[in-house]
């Protein structure tokens, strides 16, 4: 017989790939490549989009901050215009009332306000803040027709008579170059003269707050000397006019608006200049009406006459000068700043202050129209300044906060991937164990039957699955061509069998007639033949 060999790859074949490493490899492919660039595609997308919110939201933060301080700003701005109203309706009020002393001492002692201050110095180690009500008006006046003065409260004193001034001359008034009894005598009942801040500069002996820089000025603050004239005319039962009545704003009660502000909703009992978080008032020339450093504030000399601004050479120089904003050429912010509010325009800019701070200047005007202002309309402005550190701070805290969600996003979607990952593995492990398995039992059961023999067990397991499938069904085909086969062989085995019995038995009778058909067994017969005739002729 001959035994049927199995194939064998000759020298050309290919390499050998089993189905379950084709399945497992086919099926990584197509579900782990798409989901790789999903999530490298979703990384990408989470970065672009964050940093395109942390610039909107910087920029919108930004823009929000600035727009707190301008609503500050312009509340102030507010309350300023307000308070100077309110100073105009006392003078008209005060020009109603009898001039005697006893009216004009309780007129003045009934008007007072805060003033928040430090009490100390740069050498104290310990400095008290205080809050003390303050007279609003530090003097109080009734002035003739020929202006003299009759009746001069200072301080909450009556000046002797003798200590008197006609002050139809300036040269008696207290500053040496006030007009504001010529420019109030000549005004129509209710209307008021206001003349502009007054006072000497902080450097003139005549002052007493010394201050010599920004530091030295929180604690000279209680001491700072500036006014503000307010003036009308006052007439008899006749309409003639008799006189003057003048209130002199504490000046201090304006500042303190601006003083203490501190971003936009903070306080503080004095800015810091160093650090760029401050406010300051323009009044409506330009010049410096309020600011952590008194230095800056507009002042007289000894003569009465304003100080020069401050230039960028006086600076230079060391010299000590008030600044005009309109006139200095130190900054060109401060000339933007001074030209637009005093044309009733806010708005907003960046500049660095003379200590090198940036900050972010916001400023809206002050409408007043009475005195000096009447002709423009406007008080001066205030400006709010935040370094620019602050006003970035909620964009930055923003930014971070994004940073931080952009960057757990990115790790859940890498923690997800990888999980993915090994699932799908794990999956297409069994996926690709759970087809090629039965495949391979299947073939083992071919290689038995190839021994001739059939794997009855084997088959009947892979044909017990709940779920069937393509496997089962080849598994049935396989079962019942086996038993076919087995049958066959069986009748082939029954047929061989037979007909090896019929080819023994017509060989024996061909040895047989060989045999019968030799000249020896035809002798033998004769022979035979022979002796059983003379056995048959014996006698019994």
């Amino acid at each position: 017989t001959m035994e049927i060999q199995p194939d064998r790859p000759t020298s050309g074949a290919r390499a050998r790939l089993g189905l379950f490493w084709q399945i497992l490899l086919a099926t990584l492919l197509v579900s782990i490549v798409p989901l790789v660039l999903v999530s490298l595609t979703s990384f990408n997308a989470i970065e672009g989009t964050g940093e395109q919110a942390a610039k909107v939201a910087v920029n919108e933060l930004d823009k929000k901050s600035i727009e707190a301080l301008r609503v500050r700003a312009e509340q102030t701005a507010s309350q300023i215009s307000a308070f100077l109203d309110m100073r105009v309706a006392d003078t008209v009020y005060a020009a109603m009332l009898p001039p005697t002393t006893g009216a004009y001492l309780s007129f003045y002692r009934s008007h007072k306000s805060d003033l928040w201050f430090l009490r100390g110095s740069t050498e104290a180690s310990v400095s008290d803040q205080i809050k003390r009500m303050i007279p609003t008006y530090h003097e109080m006046a009734f002035i003739d027709a020929s202006g003299q003065e009759l009746i001069h409260i200072v301080d909450g004193t009556l000046v002797p008579q003798e200590q008197l001034r006609n002050v139809a001359d300036p040269a008696n008034t207290t500053y040496l170059t006030e007009t504001y009894f010529s420019q109030a005598k000549d005004l129509p009942r209710d209307e008021v003269y206001v003349s502009p801040v007054t006072s000497w500069y902080v450097m003139e002996e005549a002052q007493p707050a010394q201050a010599v820089d920004a530091e030295t000025s929180q604690y000279e603050y209680i001491n700072y000397e500036a006014v503000i004239r307010f003036a009308t005319p006052t007439f008899d039962e006749s309409g003639q006019f008799n006189g003057v009545v003048v209130l002199t704003l504490d000046h201090r009660h304006i500042m303190e608006f601006s003083n203490h502000i501190l971003s936009s909703a903070g306080q503080v009992i004095w800015p810091s200049y160093s650090s760029g978080n401050y406010a300051y008032l323009l009044d409506y020339q330009g010049w410096l009406i309020a600011h952590p450093n008194l230095t800056a504030v507009r002042g007289l000399d000894e003569y009465g006459e304003l100080k020069p601004t401050q230039t960028r050479a006086g600076l230079d120089a060391g010299d000590s000068l008030p600044l005009n904003m309109l006139q200095s050429d130190i900054k060109e912010q401060a000339l933007i700043i001074a030209s637009s509010v005093l044309t009733g325009q806010s708005g907003d800019i960046q500049a660095k202050n003379l200590e090198g701070a940036t900050k972010v200047d916001v400023y809206v005007p002050i409408p007043f129209s009475h005195g000096v202002y009447q002709e423009d309309g406007f008080f001066g402005g205030l400006v709010i300044s935040e370094n620019v550190n602050n006003v970035e701070q909620a964009g930055r805290i923003s930014t971070s906060s994004i940073a931080d969600s952009t960057s757990l996003m990115r790790g859940n979607i890498a923690w997800i991937m990888g999980i993915s990952i090994v699932a799908l593995v794990i999956v297409a492990i069994l996926l690709s164990r759970n087809i090629t398995l039965p495949i391979r039992k299947l073939t083992n059961a071919a290689r038995v039957m190839e021994k001739g023999e059939l794997d009855v067990e084997t088959l009947d397991r892979l044909l017990e699955p709940k779920i069937e499938n393509e496997v089962t069904d080849l598994t049935r085909v396989f079962k019942q061509m086996a038993k076919a086969v087995q049958l066959r062989e069986r009748r082939l085995k029954q047929e061989v069998k037979e007909l090896k019995i019929q080819i023994d038995k017509a060989k024996r009778e061909h040895e047989v007639k060989q045999i019968v058909e030799t000249e020896f067994f035809e002798d033998l017969q004769a022979k035979a033949r022979a002796l059983r005739q003379r056995r048959d002729r014996k006698p019994d």
